[in-house]
């Protein structure tokens, strides 16, 4: 066997593992593992260096249809993350519904507590690599977040943000 067909041979059993890995999504997924609820849409896919996990008994987790995880991105849920169908969220990208307190100067910050509320990113967003979602976000429908940016308030639909913080950019 030549090296050429040897290297054929492995793209292809590569390619095979990742349309079984797609068609194990084709079916919506309802699951509750630890007390933390998944919904995954019809066609979502994500690679296992991707992480989705929550507080066990109050963590929701919902992804619509037709949505792509990147790889090492981050959900974590507290209370719900719901992303929309048909979004695509690059590699390296974190949401998480929420944060440490910390106005209690007496008191060390990892026993304040945290600051909880949902992140909703509606239908067709695109969320490019290393955004991070913080919580109470809401991120419109057809909406575009550039790359490295930190989003900390609403965005509307059919906007593009960036930056740190992001702001709005222009309209689509």
């Amino acid at each position: 066997m030549t090296m050429i067909s040897k290297f054929a041979m492995r793209l292809y059993k590569g390619f095979l593992q990742i349309r079984w890995l797609l068609r194990l999504y084709m079916v919506k997924l309802k699951l509750t593992l630890k007390g933390v609820e998944f919904r995954i849409g019809k066609g979502s896919f994500f690679p296992s260096s991707a992480s989705l996990d929550g507080t066990a008994g109050i963590g929701k987790i919902r992804i619509g249809d037709k949505v792509y995880i990147g790889r090492y991105s981050i959900i974590h849920s507290k209370e719900l993350v719901s992303i929309g169908s048909n979004c695509l969220i690059a590699d390296m990208v974190t949401i998480r519904d929420s944060d440490h307190c910390f106005s209690q100067l007496d008191k060390p910050i990892c026993e304040q507590g945290f600051d909880i509320a949902p992140v909703v990113i509606e239908d067709n967003v695109w969320l490019a690599a290393k955004v991070t979602v913080t919580k109470g976000v809401r991120i419109g429908r057809n909406s575009i977040i550039a790359a490295n940016a930190v989003v900390i308030t609403d965005v509307p639909p059919d906007t593009i943000f960036g930056g740190i913080p992001a702001r709005e950019l222009r309209r689509r």
